[in-house]
């Protein structure tokens, strides 16, 4: 009504395995199934200008949905591809029906003009550790279960309160752990018994 198009683009951060990539990923799945969209997914920023005049191009036959995923999106500025991007998020050369996605494990490299402009990022989120006990603890009762390590449930429990705020990735170093633990303590009991 304002003859100007609204833009959502969303940014999470927060430190490496909060499955910020993952939540997404559920998103863009879902809108491609439910709403027809198209998602480009950037990884590199090699020949943005050309992608983006394709994206464009695409824009003029069609108006399905179109999603931009820029996974470790901190990436962009580091290749002084800023004024491109203010451009194409809300300036001369941005497309209506168009969703930013963004990642990042560095917030501090995104400079404030994208991160702090709503027109640009609307909604600027800090993904956080695993801090449900239930979901902690179920998490590492199957995994040392696949496993076969025997760990009762109060040793789980002891782990889960010390666990709070973890990635799934830290999640998995402390079942790797006790697996090379066990794994260790039997080394020393068969040099022990061949001696």
């Amino acid at each position: 009504k304002l003859n100007y198009n609204h833009k959502t683009g969303i940014l999470l951060y927060g430190k490496q395995g909060t499955a910020k990539s993952s939540i997404f990923k559920y998103y863009y799945n879902r809108a491609i199934e439910q709403h027809g969209a198209l998602v480009f997914y950037f990884s590199s920023l090699y020949c943005i200008d050309e992608l983006w005049s394709f994206i464009s191009d695409i824009r003029k036959i069609q108006d399905n949905p179109i999603i931009i995923f820029l996974d470790e999106f901190d990436e962009v500025f580091k290749e002084k591809k800023e004024e491109f991007f203010k451009t194409i998020m809300d300036g001369h050369l941005s497309i209506n029906n168009c969703m930013f996605l963004a990642t990042t494990n560095y917030i501090d490299e995104i400079p404030k003009a994208i991160k702090e402009r709503p027109s640009r990022i609307k909604y600027l989120i800090e993904v956080e550790g695993i801090q449900e006990k239930p979901i902690i603890f179920n998490y590492l009762k199957e995994s040392f279960k696949t496993l076969n390590i025997e760990m009762t449930n109060q040793e789980i429990a002891d782990l889960t309160d010390k666990s709070v705020g973890k990635t799934i990735d830290e999640l998995k170093e402390i079942v790797l752990d006790k697996l090379m633990n066990i794994e260790k303590v039997e080394e020393e009991k068969l040099k022990t018994n061949i001696c």
